[in-house]
Protein backbone atom coordinates (compact mmCIF):
# COMPACT_ATOMS: atom_id res chain seq x y z
CA UNK A 1 0.00 0.00 0.00
CA UNK A 2 1.42 3.36 -0.99
CA UNK A 3 1.24 6.04 1.68
CA UNK A 4 0.77 9.64 0.63
CA UNK A 5 2.83 11.65 3.14
CA UNK A 6 0.80 14.79 2.38
CA UNK A 7 -2.53 13.07 3.09
CA UNK A 8 -4.29 15.21 5.70
CA UNK A 9 -6.69 12.50 6.84
CA UNK A 10 -4.50 11.48 9.81
CA UNK A 11 -5.82 13.57 12.68
CA UNK A 12 -4.74 11.64 15.77
CA UNK A 13 -2.53 13.66 18.14
CA UNK A 14 0.06 12.14 20.45
CA UNK A 15 1.48 13.46 23.67
CA UNK A 16 4.98 12.09 24.13
CA UNK A 17 6.04 12.62 27.72
CA UNK A 18 9.50 11.14 27.91
CA UNK A 19 11.04 11.29 31.41
CA UNK A 20 14.48 11.46 29.81
CA UNK A 21 13.58 14.45 27.59
CA UNK A 22 15.53 16.98 29.68
CA UNK A 23 18.63 14.78 29.74
CA UNK A 24 18.34 14.21 26.00
CA UNK A 25 17.98 17.96 25.33
CA UNK A 26 21.39 18.47 26.94
CA UNK A 27 22.91 16.67 23.97
CA UNK A 28 20.60 17.80 21.17
CA UNK A 29 20.80 21.40 19.95
CA UNK A 30 17.53 23.30 19.93
CA UNK A 31 16.13 23.96 16.45
CA UNK A 32 16.79 27.39 15.07
CA UNK A 33 13.99 29.93 15.53
CA UNK A 34 15.63 32.39 13.17
CA UNK A 35 14.16 32.71 9.71
CA UNK A 36 16.86 31.96 7.15
CA UNK A 37 17.34 29.89 4.03
CA UNK A 38 18.31 26.77 5.99
CA UNK A 39 15.44 26.77 8.51
CA UNK A 40 11.78 26.62 7.51
CA UNK A 41 10.53 27.98 10.86
CA UNK A 42 6.82 27.29 11.43
CA UNK A 43 6.68 24.94 8.41
CA UNK A 44 8.93 22.38 10.08
CA UNK A 45 9.59 20.55 13.33
CA UNK A 46 12.81 19.21 14.80
CA UNK A 47 12.55 15.49 13.98
CA UNK A 48 13.97 14.05 17.26
CA UNK A 49 11.22 15.94 19.13
CA UNK A 50 8.45 14.00 17.35
CA UNK A 51 10.05 10.58 16.80
CA UNK A 52 9.68 7.77 19.32
CA UNK A 53 11.14 4.27 19.20
CA UNK A 54 9.31 1.56 21.10
CA UNK A 55 9.97 -2.11 21.80
CA UNK A 56 6.72 -4.09 21.73
CA UNK A 57 3.17 -2.87 22.11
CA UNK A 58 3.47 -1.53 25.65
CA UNK A 59 7.23 -1.13 25.86
CA UNK A 60 9.05 1.95 27.00
CA UNK A 61 9.44 4.69 24.40
CA UNK A 62 12.55 6.75 23.81
CA UNK A 63 13.58 9.50 21.42
CA UNK A 64 16.57 9.23 19.12
CA UNK A 65 19.37 11.68 19.87
CA UNK A 66 19.99 12.29 16.16
CA UNK A 67 18.01 11.91 12.93
CA UNK A 68 20.26 13.60 10.38
CA UNK A 69 20.85 10.26 8.63
CA UNK A 70 17.19 10.24 7.60
CA UNK A 71 16.07 13.89 7.66
CA UNK A 72 19.21 15.79 6.62
CA UNK A 73 21.57 18.12 8.45
CA UNK A 74 18.76 20.27 9.92
CA UNK A 75 16.88 17.18 11.15
CA UNK A 76 13.55 18.69 10.06
CA UNK A 77 10.19 17.24 9.11
CA UNK A 78 8.56 19.76 6.80
CA UNK A 79 4.94 20.53 5.96
CA UNK A 80 2.82 18.83 8.64
CA UNK A 81 0.78 20.06 11.60
CA UNK A 82 1.64 18.09 14.77
CA UNK A 83 3.49 15.19 13.16
CA UNK A 84 4.36 12.12 15.20
CA UNK A 85 6.45 9.13 14.19
CA UNK A 86 6.59 5.90 16.17
CA UNK A 87 8.98 3.16 15.13
CA UNK A 88 7.91 -0.08 16.79
CA UNK A 89 9.85 -3.33 17.07
CA UNK A 90 8.34 -6.69 18.07
CA UNK A 91 9.83 -7.81 21.38
CA UNK A 92 11.16 -11.19 20.37
CA UNK A 93 12.08 -10.85 16.68
CA UNK A 94 12.71 -7.08 16.40
CA UNK A 95 10.57 -6.81 13.25
CA UNK A 96 10.03 -3.06 12.70
CA UNK A 97 7.12 -0.93 11.52
CA UNK A 98 6.60 2.82 11.19
CA UNK A 99 3.49 4.72 12.31
CA UNK A 100 3.27 8.28 10.97
CA UNK A 101 0.42 10.57 12.01
CA UNK A 102 -0.32 14.26 11.70
CA UNK A 103 -3.21 16.71 11.93
CA UNK A 104 -2.87 18.01 8.40
CA UNK A 105 -0.63 19.56 5.79
CA UNK A 106 0.42 23.17 6.45
CA UNK A 107 2.11 24.00 3.17
CA UNK A 108 0.42 26.64 1.05
CA UNK A 109 0.45 26.83 -2.76
CA UNK A 110 2.97 29.68 -2.44
CA UNK A 111 5.37 27.46 -0.49
CA UNK A 112 5.01 24.64 -2.98
CA UNK A 113 5.72 26.89 -5.97
CA UNK A 114 8.86 28.16 -4.25
CA UNK A 115 10.21 24.59 -4.09
CA UNK A 116 9.27 23.65 -0.52
CA UNK A 117 7.49 20.31 -0.28
CA UNK A 118 6.35 17.89 2.40
CA UNK A 119 8.98 15.57 3.82
CA UNK A 120 8.38 12.02 2.61
CA UNK A 121 8.56 10.77 6.21
CA UNK A 122 7.69 7.09 5.81
CA UNK A 123 9.56 6.70 2.52
CA UNK A 124 12.68 8.39 3.95
CA UNK A 125 12.66 6.03 6.95
CA UNK A 126 11.98 2.96 4.80
CA UNK A 127 15.03 3.68 2.66
CA UNK A 128 17.11 2.77 5.72
CA UNK A 129 14.76 0.24 7.36
CA UNK A 130 15.72 -3.41 7.76
CA UNK A 131 14.55 -5.77 5.01
CA UNK A 132 12.03 -7.42 7.35
CA UNK A 133 9.97 -4.21 7.77
CA UNK A 134 6.21 -4.88 7.76
CA UNK A 135 3.15 -2.67 7.33
CA UNK A 136 1.53 -1.50 10.61
CA UNK A 137 -1.53 -3.76 10.20
CA UNK A 138 0.67 -6.85 9.77
CA UNK A 139 2.95 -5.72 12.62
CA UNK A 140 0.02 -5.50 15.06
CA UNK A 141 -0.79 -9.12 14.27
CA UNK A 142 2.84 -10.21 14.80
CA UNK A 143 3.19 -8.23 18.02
CA UNK A 144 0.00 -9.67 19.53
CA UNK A 145 0.93 -13.27 18.75
CA UNK A 146 2.28 -14.96 21.89
CA UNK A 147 5.92 -15.87 21.47
CA UNK A 148 7.39 -19.23 22.26
CA UNK A 149 10.89 -17.78 22.14
CA UNK A 150 13.14 -19.18 24.84
CA UNK A 151 16.78 -18.10 24.91
CA UNK A 152 19.27 -20.95 25.15
CA UNK A 153 20.87 -21.68 28.52
CA UNK A 154 19.75 -21.66 32.11
CA UNK A 155 18.22 -18.61 33.77
CA UNK A 156 20.38 -17.66 36.74
CA UNK A 157 18.66 -14.40 37.76
CA UNK A 158 16.31 -11.73 36.40
CA UNK A 159 15.39 -8.10 37.04
CA UNK A 160 11.73 -8.52 38.02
Amino acid sequence: ENVNPCDSSNEEEFNFDDPNRERIKEYVPEPSTESNDESLGHLSVFAPDVIRIQLGVDGREFAPLFSHQVFGKNEEIVGFDSPSVTINYTQDTLIPTVHFRHRGVILSNENMTSGISCTEVVNDILKLAPADYVEPSRWAELASTPSDFQPPGTLIDDYN
